[in-house]
């Protein structure tokens, strides 16, 4: 018998013990309010005494109303008129003090109005100033502690002693036989029957304090009885015993409600929820618990919201918690989980309940209460979604979501409050992701999708549903409504993630479900008065599930059908996103840029597939299907261009076609797909080469002002030729592969006339720098591809020639077309000429040996070197014109330029053709060959050949008057010098020597009379 009172004595110490730290809490806080209101009590009051007596005393001091004087007529009693009254000074009566109070102050200025200006000022007596009356506060007096201990602690611990007393006489009793547990149970009732009857009707009166303390002790000893009754010695069958509680319950709310007491209410609160604790014998009997903690929190829940004592709410959240995560640790099972699901739905949407009953709407403990108690059951139902075991039972898990989304988003929509929805849907999506790791399967794939859709579709409705129901509601809030769906919707996302990840995507018909679903989230979220980036954020998220899902379940026999998923996805996009423009194109709020970000960045993402496809033959050995789908998309861009005149997407759509060809045809072209891949290869080439000629301008209005359609144009076959060339060589041979090259050329050729004619016609003065521009860019292409027909056709020091003459022939288009591009070209093919004819050692063995100086070292030296000196005669006359401010300044104001370098350049393959022929006629084997070891009669010809050289560019400059190539005819000349001098003369000895000396010594005599002839007589300042 003693073990089994110990408990009831555990749980009226605990009460006990709790009891007296609270009281002192909440009485130092109930001072604290009521000595407040004394303090503003003696200010109001003192306020009004002053008020009082300044009224009182204008009053007196105003004499009374003159009597009415009847007119006289002024011709009868002339005497009669009153005199003039005497000027009023200003000084004499001192300007009033401002009264701090407006209330005095009003009735002091309405009496001041009704005085006559007649009146006689005289000196005010002295009135006491309402200030001071008025905000002379008393001190604040001091801390009460006195009525503390002697009041409430004193009722308090009196309280506790009873307590004490009465259950140490039960354990004696109990332990000595002295009576039994129904007499046991019938003790502890009586008494805490005897304490409400003795705090109703003994000290209520008077004795307020010791009265509820004395209340508060019998309901919790009531609830201790009742349970020991029924829950210890079973003394009292169930359905009664929680009815004598479910009155004890309504006794101690009515109580509380009736004194204000909040003491009666917390106590009953503790002793309430503490009794199944202690009291408990190890066995589960749910039911009976939960419903006892359910009428408990009814009307304890009750209570506090008619007095608003949140702190009760609180504290019922946590105390009811706290049962419920015991019982689950303790006696939950797979079994149980309908009654446990039940347990905390039923919980949950009571606490969820609460905003709607509360009496103010903004409640911040209501409010926070509700989102506790909420989420609550979210964390049982998330915490089951993560054990296998209790995962299976997902019907009910989904169900209690529901259940909780549904109550949640009707209190948001009844009172505004937002936050409880977002909560709700961050718990929705974590708690949908959990149980897919844990529980999703073939057995359940279908259901369980439908029902993550179903939930997802709760959050996604609420914005429409609070412009219907409560615009009010919408008005505060929308970006956190619309947030609220998407954060549904992300969960939705990783459940499809998910999905993909456990192979449950194949067939995919379920993954399809959830695709729809999930993109009709992004354009229900991404509509009018949206958040900003949903559109293209939601493009790049539903792509990169496409693409999981596509390499997660296609093999090859799958490849078409899987492949045509991403591209439904981007040609969906795309139509939608063209379908809301054309409906919301005049309304200001479109976000039309928003909308074909998204269609963009799901045909990329499709792109980026495609290029993925190449990493297994399996994916991208067949070439139709992969080229066919870019295709698609390539239109999709070209679209998507069109509709928001992103021109720059055209060349998008070339560079990942042609880098697509490219990289297909380097890993997995065999001579067998010639026939399938060289038409692609040209459709693709022609279209882009065609498609800003094909464009009308009603269409694309602004497309031939832009950069980017015609630079794709013109691009578009140096991007294609690799590999159109390399099928070219795999169908026909390198017999005729220069005929490529020139049909390209011919074809840059056709599209720069189509240029000329296009811009021509227009007729606008603003077209021709785009004009200009154009031109260029086509003419330069075609002589790209008559650069690369050269090598290709041609070969060894061919290529050089045909280099050669073509960057000539570019330097005089650009006499034509001022466009700095071609002056830049053709620089580049004159620096590749040099380094092939003054930096290749391999120039030595292009041909044999033939003819001494009519030989190939002839024309090709001195064909490159006319080239050069024709190109710099082309584009003297109107390079430095034509330079930007950028180019003066590195050209040092023009002083420099392409054209004297070229010219410079001409000089030195004629001297370079001179070195040769003569190491050539001197050569013996095959080949020509340069031998470093001293001949005299080659050395001797060689000084002789380097000054004769030199003395012709003198005598051209003179004769030419071009200064700059006189200076190069000297440093030839010096060069000479050098080397007679340094190298020649140092080894000669007898006549070669006198020969040797001899000549220098007529050249540069020469020299000087030259000079002197024809340069300084007709140029004196020169």
């Amino acid at each position: 018998m003693s073990d089994a009172i110990a408990p009831l004595l555990v749980l009226l110490g605990l009460v006990l013990l709790v009891a007296p730290i609270l009281s002192v809490i909440l009485a130092i806080i109930s001072h604290s309010r009521v000595a407040d209101l004394q303090r503003k009590v003696r200010e109001h009051e003192a306020e009004l005494e002053a008020l009082r007596s300044n009224l009182t005393h204008l009053l007196k001091s105003q004499p009374p109303a003159p009597e009415p004087k009847q007119p006289t007529a002024v011709a009868h009693a002339p005497a009669a008129v009153p005199p003039t009254p005497p000027p009023v000074v200003a000084a004499a009566l001192p300007p009033p003090k401002p009264v701090q109070s407006h209330v005095v102050q009003k009735p002091v200025e309405a009496i001041k109005a009704r005085e006559p200006e007649w009146k006689e000022k005289v000196a005010p007596s002295p009135v006491p100033s309402p200030k001071a009356a008025t905000f002379s506060v008393p001190p604040k007096p001091a801390f009460d502690w006195e009525a503390l201990l002697g009041v409430r602690g004193a009722a308090w611990l009196g309280a506790i002693a009873f307590v004490i007393a009465a259950s140490l006489f039960l354990k004696y009793a109990f332990d000595n036989n002295l009576i039994t547990p129904a007499m046991q149970v019938a003790l502890i009732i009586l008494s805490g029957v005897a304490m409400l009857a003795g705090s109703e009707f003994g000290l209520r009166k008077g004795y307020a304090v010791t009265a509820n303390a004395l209340c508060g002790a019998g309901v919790a000893v009531l609830y201790a009885g009742f349970f020991a009754a029924h829950g210890v010695y079973h003394l009292v069958p169930i359905l009664p015993t929680f009815a004598l509680m479910a009155m004890v319950t309504v006794v101690a709310c009515l109580l509380a409600v009736r004194h204000d007491a909040m003491f009666i209410a917390v106590l009953g609160l503790l002793g309430g929820f503490a009794t199944p604790i202690v009291l408990s014998t190890g066995e589960d009997r749910p039911i009976g618990l939960f419903s006892y903690i359910l009428l408990l929190d009814v009307g304890l829940l009750w209570v506090a919201v008619r007095k608003q004592w949140n702190a009760i709410v609180l504290l019922s959240l946590a105390a009811t918690f706290a049962i419920e995560i015991g019982w689950l640790h303790k006696f939950m099972t797979p079994d149980k989980m309908l009654l446990g699901t039940g347990i905390f739905a039923l919980f949950g949407l009571l606490y969820l309940a609460l905003p709607l009953a509360a009496k103010k709407a903004d409640e911040k403990t209501t409010l926070r209460a509700a989102i506790l108690g909420g989420l609550a059951p979210f964390l049982f139902a998330f915490y089951m979604a993560g054990q296998r075991a209790y995962a299976v039972e997902w019907p009910l898990l989904f169900g209690l979501i529901a259940c909780l989304d549904v109550a949640m988003l009707v209190i948001t929509l009844a009172r505004g409050q937002v936050w409880l929805a977002v909560s709700g849907a961050i718990a929705t999506a974590l708690t949908l992701f959990v149980w897919s790791t844990q529980a999703l399967a073939h057995t359940n794939v279908w259901g369980a999708s439908l029902s993550a859709i179903a939930l997802c579709a709760l959050f996604n409705l609420l914005p429409r549903a609070a412009r219907r129901f409560a615009p009010g509601v919408v008005a505060g809030a929308r970006e956190i409504l619309e947030a609220t769906g998407l954060i549904a919707g992300g969960g939705l996302a990783l459940f499809a993630c998910v999905l993909v990840a456990n192979r449950l995507g194949e067939p995919p018909w379920v993954f399809l479900c959830l695709l729809a679903a999930l993109a009709a989230v992004v354009f229900e979220r991404s509509g009018k008065d949206a958040l900003p980036h949903v559109a293209p954020v939601g493009g790049v998220a539903l792509g990169l599930i496409v693409q999981f899902w596509f390499f997660r379940n296609t093999a090859g026999e799958t490849l078409l059908r899987n492949l045509s998923l991403p591209v439904l996805l981007a040609l969906g996009w795309s139509l939608a996103s063209a379908l809301r423009q054309a409906k919301e194109r005049d309304e200001p709020t479109v976000r039309a840029n928003e909308h074909e970000a998204g269609a963009v960045a799901a045909t990329l993402i499709a792109v980026a597939g495609l290029f993925g496809c190449l990493d297994t033959s399996e994916l991208g050995g067949d070439p139709w299907p992969l080229f066919l789908a870019m295709a698609f998309l390539v239109v999709l861009l070209v679209g998507s261009a069109l509709r928001c005149d992103w021109s720059w997407l055209v060349a998008v759509a070339l560079g990942v076609s042609a880098g697509f060809a490219t990289a297909w045809h380097f890993n997995y072209f065999h001579d067998s797909d010639v026939a399938v891949v060289m038409p692609i290869y040209a459709a693709f080439y022609l279209a882009f080469l065609a498609l800003p000629f094909a464009m009308p301008k009603s269409l694309v209005p602004t497309w031939p002002q832009r950069l980017w359609p015609w630079l794709a144009s013109g691009l578009s076959g140096p991007l294609f030729f690799l590999v159109l060339y390399r099928a070219f060589v795999a169908a026909c041979g390198k017999s005729y592969v220069g005929a490529l090259p020139v049909a390209m050329a011919g074809l840059s050729v056709a599209a720069l006339a189509h240029v000329m004619k296009r811009f021509a016609a227009d007729g606008e003065q603003d077209a021709s720098g785009p004009r200009l521009r154009n031109i260029a860019l086509f003419g330069a292409v075609a002589l790209g591809f008559v650069s690369v027909a050269i090598p290709l056709q041609l070969d060894k020091h061919w290529i050089t020639l045909g280099w050669a003459l073509e960057a000539a022939a570019v330097w005089w288009l650009y006499r034509r077309v001022p466009h700095p591009g071609l002056k830049y070209f053709g620089a580049a093919l004159f620096a590749v000429v040099a380094a092939r004819l003054l930096l290749n050692p391999e120039v030595l063995r292009y041909e044999e040996r033939g003819w001494p100086i009519l030989n190939w070292i002839l024309y090709t030296y001195g064909v490159a070197a006319a080239c050069c000196l024709a190109g710099a005669r082309l584009l003297q006359p109107v390079e430095v014109e034509r330079m930007s401010d950028n180019e003066r300044a590195f050209f040092y104001g023009g002083k420099l330029g392409f054209a004297p370098v070229a010219g410079f350049l001409g000089l030195l393959l004629v001297f370079a053709l001179i070195n040769l022929e003569i190491a050539d006629y001197y050569s013996v084997g095959r080949y020509l060959e340069f031998h470093w070891s001293r001949r005299y009669d080659r050395d001797l010809t060689t000084s002789v050949a380097w000054g004769l050289y030199a003395l012709a560019l003198l005598v051209i400059g003179m004769w030419r008057r071009i200064k700059p190539l006189r200076f190069i005819s000297l440093g030839f000349m010096l060069l000479t010098i050098g080397k007679v001098f340094l190298y020649d003369l140092s080894s000669l000895t007898g006549l070669h020597r006198i020969l040797s000396f001899l000549g220098l010594a007529v050249a540069l005599i020469a020299v000087s009379l030259l000079y002197q002839r024809f340069v300084f007589r007709k140029e004196p300042e020169s």
